[in-house]
This record gives C-alpha cells, sequence and structure tokens, in this order.
C-alpha cells in the first residue's frame, strides 16, 4: 500500500529512466521475494544490481524480527529491504522521500499486507504510531533530500520509537579501508572523498567514534557495531571485529575474502590486497576502526539490543547467489561447554526447499550442523601471497598451488566416482578458501 501526502511533504520528482525499467521488472515478475531467481536474472547495471540483487537482504539477516514486531524503516528507496523486512512477518511502514522510489518499493510489496510504504521526507511525517524498531540504511546518505541534518534525522527517528526500542543503522566508514585501497566513495564516484570529509558535501559517512558520540546524544547509550563487507548494501560478510587484540579469539580477517570489494562506480586502483592488510590492522587491534561500513544495532541499554542480536555469532557469512535449495548461512561462535574452543555452524537458508535427487547436474549439499573452528592459512590467503611475491620477482608456487588444489579434487573425484575430470557433488564448497593448511 502507497500513501501520498495531502501536502507538499515529499521531493517533486519524475521517473528516470532506471526506474522506469525496474518498475518494468517488478510487473513482469510473479516472485518478488528477497531470493527470487526472475528479479535476479533482471540484473543488467549496477542500478538494478542495487535493487534486485539477492544479496541485498543479508545486511539484516543477523537480526531476529517478528509478528510482534513493528518497524519504521526510513530511507526505504525501491523496496529492497523493506520487502525483506515485510518477509519476516513484522508490521513494517516505510518512508521514502522520493515518490517514484516510494510506488517502486510499494510495487515490490505488493502482496504484503504487513507493508505500508509512505511517500513524505521522515522530517514532515507526523507519526501517531511508536516502533519496537527503527532501520536505516544509508540514512545520513540523504540529508540533501531530507533537507535536514544527520543530527535531525537522527532525532527525528528517535521520537517516533518507543524508548525501549532499537535502532538499526548502515552507513560507510568514513575512514575506510576500501577508499584506503583505492575504491570511489559509492556516493559521490571520488576517489578518496569521504576520507577528505566529503570534500563540501553533507558527510554521509562517519567514524566509529563519531556514530557513537551521535548516538550517545539522542539517547542510545548501548551500541554494537558490526563490520560489513565489502559494504553496508550488498554485504556478503558480517563481523563483529574486536576493540583491542585477543589471542582467545579466531582471526576474522579470513572472512573478507579476496577480490569481493569491486566499485559499482568506477575504477578500483587496487593500492594493496583488503584482507592482507586486515590480518596486520586486526593484529594491530584497529580492523574495527577501519571497517568498510558499519550495521550499528543501538538502544538505550543492552537487554533491548539482545532481543534481536545473539551475542553469540562473531561472524556471519550468506550465499545467496545459488539456487534455492544451496543457499547456505555460515556462523562462527563460541562451542558450548567451559572448554574455549569454537564452532563453525551450517544451516540452509530455505529448509523449505526440496533438495532434488543427487545427478551430475544436481549436486547433494551435505552440511555438518556444527564442526570444530581450525587455525591456519588458507589455500587461498598463500594463493594471493604467491601471486604478489611473484610481481615482485621473487620465486612464484602460485602454480603450485593451483596443482595442490586441483590433485585434491581429482583425488576425491577418482575415489568416488572413478573419474579424473569429475567432482562429486558435496565438493561445491571445496574451494581455496575453505580449505586451510593447519597450525
Amino acid at each position: 500500500r502507497l500513501w501520498l501526502p495531502s501536502t507538499a511533504g515529499a521531493i517533486a520528482n519524475v521517473s528516470t529512466t532506471a526506474e522506469a525499467a525496474l518498475e518494468m521488472a517488478l510487473k513482469l515478475s510473479a516472485t518478488l521475494d528477497s531470493h527470487s531467481p526472475e528479479l535476479a536474472a533482471r540484473i543488467g547495471d549496477s542500478f538494478t544490481e542495487r535493487h534486485l540483487s539477492p544479496k541485498r537482504g543479508n545486511l539484516l539477516r543477523p537480526l531476529a524480527f517478528d509478528s510482534s514486531h513493528s518497524i519504521l524503516h526510513v530511507g526505504a528507496e525501491c523496496g529492497a529491504l523493506t520487502r525483506y523486512l515485510g518477509e519476516t512477518g513484522a508490521r513494517v511502514v516505510a518512508v521514502e522521500c522520493r515518490p517514484t522510489q516510494a510506488a517502486l518499493a510499494a510495487l515490490r510489496c505488493r502482496e504484503l499486507p504487513n507493508v505500508d510504504v509512505i511517500a513524505c521526507r521522515l522530517t514532515n511525517l507526523r507519526l501517531t504510531e511508536r516502533f519496537d524498531v527503527g532501520v536505516g540504511a544509508g540514512l545520513f546518505e540523504r540529508t540533501q533530500d531530507e533537507a535536514s541534518t544527520a543530527s535531525a534525522l537522527l532525532a527525528t527517528l528517535r521520537a517516533a520509537l518507543k524508548p525501549d526500542a532499537c535502532l538499526v543503522l548502515a552507513l560507510d566508514n568514513s575512514l575506510s579501508l576500501c577508499q584506503l585501497a583505492g575504491c570511489p566513495d559509492d556516493v559521490s564516484g571520488l576517489w578518496f572523498d569521504a576520507l577528505e570529509g566529503a570534500n563540501g558535501a553533507p558527510a554521509h559517512a562517519l567514524s566509529r567514534d563519531a556514530i557513537l558520540a551521535l548516538l550517545r546524544d539522542q539517547g542510545f547509550g548501548s551500541a554494537e557495531i558490526l563490520h560489513a563487507y565489502p559494504d553496508y548494501r550488498m554485504p556478503d560478510v558480517l563481523l563483529r571485529t574486536c576493540a583491542k587484540p585477543d589471542p582467545s579469539r579466531p582471526p576474522l580477517y579470513p572472512w573478507l575474502g579476496y577480490g569481493a570489494n569491486q566499485p559499482r562506480n568506477g575504477r578500483k586502483l587496487e593500492l594493496f590486497q583488503e584482507p592482507l592488510v586486515a590480518r596486520e590492522l586486526e593484529q594491530a587491534g584497529i580492523l574495527d576502526t577501519l571497517a568498510s561500513s558499519f550495521l550499528v544495532i543501538a538502544a538505550a541499554n543492552p537487554a533491548a539490543i539482545r532481543r534481536h542480536l545473539s551475542d553469540k555469532p562473531i561472524a556471519w557469512k550468506f550465499n545467496p547467489l545459488r539456487a534455492r535449495p544451496y543457499m547456505t548461512r555460515i556462523t562462527l561462535e563460541p562451542a558450548a561447554g567451559k572448554t574455549p574452543s569454537w564452532v563453525v555452524r551450517r544451516a540452509r537458508m530455505h529448509p523449505e526447499a526440496a533438495l532434488p535427487v543427487e545427478t551430475p547436474d544436481t549436486p547433494r549439499l551435505t552440511l555438518p550442523e556444527a564442526e570444530t573452528w581450525l587455525p591456519g592459512v588458507s589455500l587461498q590467503e598463500r594463493m594471493v601471497r604467491a601471486f604478489r611475491a611473484g610481481a615482485t620477482g621473487r620465486p612464484d608456487d602460485f602454480a603450485g598451488l593451483l596443482r595442490k588444489w586441483h590433485a585434491n579434487l581429482q583425488a576425491i573425484g577418482m575415489k568416488e566416482l572413478g573419474s579424473l575430470t569429475e567432482a562429486p557433488g558435496h565438493c561445491i564448497d571445496r574451494l581455496p578458501s575453505n580449505l586451510l593448511e593447519s597450525q
């Protein structure tokens, strides 16, 4: 349902060519859910990817919402995150100041009776209802559209929430490792723009300490900050990084992957490999300060945060770019008991989706519920380091590592299928990033 203001409470805008194409895609698709294969197949550029990618909902998947919650979603854009929130069963009121995008958000959620979309600036909106949760992804990128400042937007959002409500914000870090590595700013398209203070434009990115100070000013005395990588718009991984080195915790830098942080609006300089630098930053205890972007969960007290975010996992990884039966959720969390050990837990994101009978084209998916975390260096990290060493003229064993991986797959294929050219379906995740050289 789409609600339009009776007065000039929204921006007077016209549909762009990209928005018109997105509207056609939504109208032609029979399935509109967060993991719709129809919508994913219609991705053709960075705009449609941003609004149709199955990865959009990853940002909020560590959080627990259900039909007992009411959510105010500010800055709904074209409805990708609104759609995910609606699928949790919660009552959702989404606010979008651009009427053309508000209409697209309503279209995306057209068969969800628990979702309402309002085309209005947040600061012009007068709500009588008070909400359990407030969600704002990229809220501070919209200060010009909203004709307001970051602090004023946050104050208005706070006033619409219950006293014990939880606030969820996603935003870029002004001290972002990805910008230091040479990724153009996602909003302006300029290299190092957020690092340089947005060069006169309203700041859309904030440092970790600046975020916490802003939240304290609005009465949010407790906050947890997760590192969303490669960024909050389409994250693969969310990490609960540590403010100082903790030898009892597994290192989290291996979860960042390699080559994932690619710009959507320009050419990356590729000044260094982010995960390799992240290793050094984590060991120094400053990885949280230089995170690419943040998912902030804030409330007046820790108990309100715990209603929505478990204190157990320190890492989440989601794999939605697969056929629905094979989409997985992976977490790293402490093992039960007094022994300081860690377990990797895997689960299907859609357990209701029937797994097909295994054939060469439909592999079997084997998911042990929990496996003990093993320390070690991934084969992928060794490959990247070997490649970098080769660029400096030092001996290069990159080809040798590739042969080792290939030989491992061949050995499994020969043992189980009697073939040197085929591997069984359970090897679907036997990637260099998942193979460790044990310590």
